[in-house]
C-alpha cells in the first residue's frame, strides 16, 4: 500500500509539473493553406517590423514556441512571412471574427492576442473566410469589441457619454481579467476624469489592477492636475 502511494503521489507530481510548464508557455501551432514555406515571423500586430520570434514553415504547418515568466501580459500580435507580390513584399495570415454571429465570416484581421497557453491556426489563407483562430479569452474580448471603438468616448454630449461608460462597464463586468479593454481605456484616458477613471480602474481584477498597465493609469491620475488647478511644480534633470 505504501508504495502505491508513492507511485500515486510521485504521477500527481509530474502531472502538476507537466502542467505548469505548459503553463508558463505559448504554443502557436497551425496548419494553413496555401501558406509558402520557408521562415515566418511572430509580430507586433501593428509593427510587422518588430520580430518577436521566427520558425519554419513547410507544407502549411509551422510551430511557435515561447518561454514566459510571471510578468508576461497578453498583447497583440500578428504572423507574417514574406511575400513578393506584396507591395512592402511581406504577407500575413488573416483571421475572420468568429465572435460576431451571422456576420463572422464578413470581417477578418491580421492581429490575435498572445497568451500563455496552446493557440490553434487552421483553414486557408488565400480564400474567405480565411483563417480561424483558436486562441484565449483576450482574443475572443477584442474580436467581440472589433467595431464598438471600446474605451473611445470623444465628442458627444452627456447623454450619449454616459451610455458609452455603462456600456464600457458592463464589458468589464463580464470580462474583468481583459487587458485588451484596460489598454483601450487607457489610450483614451484624457477623455475620462480621474473619477471615472479610478472607478473604471476598480472594476477589473486584482492582477490587471496590479499589472504594469494598472500602475501606469494608476501614476498618470496622480500626476494629472483636477480642472481649473495650477500644474505641479517639475524639475527637470539634466
Amino acid at each position: 500500500m505504501k508504495s502505491i502511494s508513492i507511485l500515486i503521489s510521485t504521477l500527481i507530481f509530474l502531472i502538476s509539473c507537466k502542467n505548469q510548464k505548459v503553463s508558463n508557455e505559448i504554443i502557436i501551432e497551425g496548419q494553413v493553406k496555401n501558406m509558402p514555406d520557408g521562415i515566418i515571423y511572430l509580430t507586433e500586430a501593428h509593427f510587422w517590423q518588430v520580430h518577436l520570434d521566427s520558425t519554419k514553415c513547410t507544407n502549411g504547418h509551422f510551430e511557435f514556441r515561447m518561454k514566459t515568466d510571471s510578468a508576461f501580459v497578453p498583447y497583440m500580435a500578428a504572423i507574417h512571412f514574406p511575400d513578393s507580390s506584396k507591395p512592402v513584399k511581406v504577407g500575413g495570415l488573416f483571421f475572420r471574427n468568429y465572435m460576431l454571429g451571422a456576420d463572422s465570416m464578413k470581417y477578418s484581421g491580421e492581429g490575435f492576442y498572445l497568451e500563455k497557453g496552446y493557440t490553434r491556426i487552421e483553414g486557408d489563407n488565400q480564400k474567405k473566410p480565411y483563417l480561424r483562430v483558436f486562441a484565449g479569452k483576450e482574443t475572443d474580448v477584442m474580436y467581440k469589441n472589433q467595431f464598438t471603438d471600446f474605451g473611445w468616448l470623444g465628442n458627444i454630449d452627456s447623454i450619449k457619454r454616459l451610455q458609452r461608460i455603462t456600456f464600457f462597464k458592463k464589458e468589464i463586468r463580464e470580462y474583468p481579467f481583459s487587458y485588451f479593454l484596460l489598454q483601450n481605456i487607457y489610450e483614451a484616458k484624457e477623455q475620462y476624469s480621474k473619477t471615472e477613471m479610478m472607478e473604471i480602474l476598480s472594476m477589473f481584477n486584482d492582477d490587471i489592477q496590479k499589472s504594469k498597465l494598472g500602475d501606469r493609469i494608476k501614476t498618470y491620475l496622480v500626476n494629472r492636475p483636477d480642472p481649473n488647478t495650477p500644474y505641479p511644480n517639475i524639475s527637470l534633470v539634466h
